[in-house]
């Protein structure tokens, strides 16, 4: 089901996202990567006024007061103590850093 629901995003994800906030609208690309779409973690987190860090082997993002942390290579995210499953993993391309458009 996993590989489905990838291959349907691929047919349908849009080429960018607009994100509305109390701080306005801002348009993020989304990009194909390895045959799936995915969005800049920065770019999305930025939009949101939430914050970005790596620490080790994990990527924690916080939007709000909450934590959402997305362990490098694997294809889930943890938030609010539960394990999500995600299509695919948090991709690295040279210093940036990419999420699965599922989580926009």
């Amino acid at each position: 089901m996993t590989g489905l629901l990838a291959l349907l995003l691929l047919f349908h994800a849009p080429g960018s996202v607009t994100v509305a906030s109390v701080r306005g609208e801002q348009k993020l690309a989304v990009r194909v990567i390895d045959g799936a779409p995915v969005v800049s973690a920065r770019a999305l987190v930025t939009a949101l006024g939430g914050t970005l860090r790596r620490q080790d082997e994990w990527l924690d993002v916080f939007l709000a007061r909450q934590q959402v942390r997305f362990l490098v290579g694997a294809p889930f995210m943890v938030a609010n103590e539960r394990a999500e499953p995600l299509v695919m993993p948090v991709l690295f391309e040279g210093d940036s850093v990419y999420l699965p458009f599922q989580v926009v």
